[in-house]
């Protein structure tokens, strides 16, 4: 047993897209052509993604960021899709949190 069955999601409808075909991530991110990245265009490259993405699969229920360069982008996703986005830096955020649980304090 692998993938989605070993952790019985072997039903759980999983659609891809990815930013390798935007010039500005292209360019910047995985080619390094150049240093100076356009933010702006950068954001209407994820939302050109995202809008495709919605389209196909209007019953998306969630989003997972796997580009750590697309995580300052996690709220404009968040606002556009109207689902949960996940990534790496809110699952360290977690993991981090669930490790240093201080005792409750009642406010005084």
């Amino acid at each position: 047993m692998t993938g989605y069955a070993a952790i019985g999601a072997a039903d759980v409808p999983v659609a891809v897209t990815g930013m390798a075909g935007q010039p500005e991530f292209r360019e910047v991110m995985l080619e390094g052509r150049r240093d100076a990245l356009d933010v702006e265009r950068l954001a209407a490259e994820v939302d050109e993604r995202v809008d495709a993405l919605a389209r196909a699969h209007p019953d998306l229920g969630a989003l997972v960021i796997e580009c750590t360069d697309l995580v300052p982008f996690a709220h404009r996703i968040q606002a556009r899709l109207g689902v949960p986005v996940f990534d790496i830096v809110t699952l360290t955020t977690m993991a981090y949190a669930s490790l240093t649980r201080r005792p409750y304090r009642p406010a005084v």
